[in-house]
């Protein structure tokens, strides 16, 4: 797994920039941001944890990885087709 590369320079500038923001960073500390490399498979797994729990994301992620293959290709998605997908927990 590959997390997007920052360090104290890029924290630094986004905490000046944004008081709040600085003081949740401060409170919480770092976060790792997992990076997927492909843009079509980094949108949908993307839209996908915006709208469940980060658990749940990653079960759905899962099947979809193992029904439709990794990375996730449009034409594995069409080809499957909505009721298939919905299987995998998206409904």
């Amino acid at each position: 797994m590959y997390y997007f590369p920052y360090g104290d320079t890029e924290v630094n500038h986004l905490k000046s920039r944004d008081k709040k923001l600085g003081q949740a960073i401060e409170a919480i500390g770092w976060s790792k941001r997992e990076v997927i490399p492909d843009p079509f498979e980094a949108l949908i797994k993307t839209v996908v944890s915006q709208q469940i729990s980060t658990k749940a994301a990653k079960t759905v992620s899962r099947k979809l990885d193992e029904l439709l293959g990794h990375p996730l290709k449009p034409r594995a998605v069409l080809k499957a087709g909505a009721e298939t997908i919905q299987e995998c927990g998206l409904r």
